[in-house]
């Protein structure tokens, strides 16, 4: 880190190469994170939805809080995005429930919610 500052006050070529390479490694790290969150949504898939669950974000993402407080946006976001595939693919469902923002099901076991 402090090579960068360095190179940062001495505003030489290696300034761009240094800032490149720092602004890279941040991409990098947050694709991390986000493929944290991309397996979180798998693993409520398979592990979850496909056994009947219903998934509420709002409880997933007090999860994340508490275990990456650090990194919460990245892992929703890679939570969220693998949720959309699963729903474009129309094996889940967004439900609408009051009191919760997002809620997931999987499409086998939506008539058993709507009929309890």
């Amino acid at each position: 880190m402090f090579g960068f500052i360095k190179k940062l006050i001495s505003k030489s070529d290696e300034y761009e190469t240094a800032k490149e390479e720092l602004i890279s490694g941040m991409f990098e790290r947050s694709e991390n994170w986000q493929s944290k969150g991309v397996e979180m949504a798998i693993d409520c898939y398979e592990n979850g939805l496909k056994n009947g669950a219903l998934i509420q974000f709002d409880q997933i993402s007090e999860q994340i809080k508490l275990h990456y407080p650090n990194n919460v946006g990245s892992i929703e976001n890679g939570f969220l995005t693998q949720m959309k595939i699963y729903i474009d693919s129309e094996e889940v469902v967004n439900v609408s429930i009051e009191g919760s923002t997002l809620n997931f099901i999987h499409k086998d076991y939506l008539k058993d919610l709507m009929n309890s």
